[in-house]
């Protein structure tokens, strides 16, 4: 058990300094420009309006609350996924989070742990839904879910499978780094 707890310190230390990372170096998402289509004559276009741009500004405490949430629902019948938290506050707030309240994803996370209901009735026809959770789906897809670590257990090396934040910082031992 204390080991558990040792390494969930340890995940959530790692979560904390990557926010951190991000937040520092102003992550972005570009998503896509006007697509245009034209027929064969070359005569007729159409255009589909996409978010051009859209910026990463989630704080700290919104990204782990979101984390914890991941993690703890993990492997159960009502699992929320920390980008789709992330997602629908960022629908709701227009994108920014200097308003944020963890009442509000509170609210979101018991629908859908407690009550059962999905992300699709939660967010019914909230506009920009898809387009939040495409761009912050760009930034941190993948950085939580499944992972193994190889363990010594009684003289003997095996694999154990946990789940939790599995990123890190992709800046190789020994090689110098600089940011201007």
């Amino acid at each position: 058990m204390r080991k558990w707890m040792c390494l969930r310190k340890g995940i959530l230390a790692e979560a904390v300094v990557l926010m951190l990372i991000l937040g520092i170096y102003g992550v972005s998402a570009e998503i896509s420009g006007l697509e245009t289509v034209q027929s064969e004559a070359g005569t007729e276009q159409e255009e589909k309006d996409y978010i051009k741009w859209v910026e990463f500004n989630v704080t700290a405490e919104a990204m782990r609350q979101a984390y914890e949430y991941d993690v703890e629902s993990y492997g159960e019948e009502g699992h929320v996924s920390w980008i789709d938290l992330l997602a629908y506050l960022g629908a709701k707030y227009g994108g920014n989070f200097s308003g944020y309240k963890a009442a509000d994803m509170d609210g979101v996370a018991k629908k859908v742990i407690k009550e059962g209901k999905t992300m699709e009735e939660i967010v019914g026809d909230m506009k920009y839904f898809p387009y939040y959770r495409e761009a912050y789906g760009a930034v941190l897809d993948g950085m939580v879910g499944e992972y193994e670590i190889e363990e010594d257990v009684e003289g003997k090396v095996c694999w154990k499978r946990y789940s939790g934040l599995k990123a890190f910082h992709p800046i190789a031992k020994g090689f110098p780094y600089s940011d201007y």
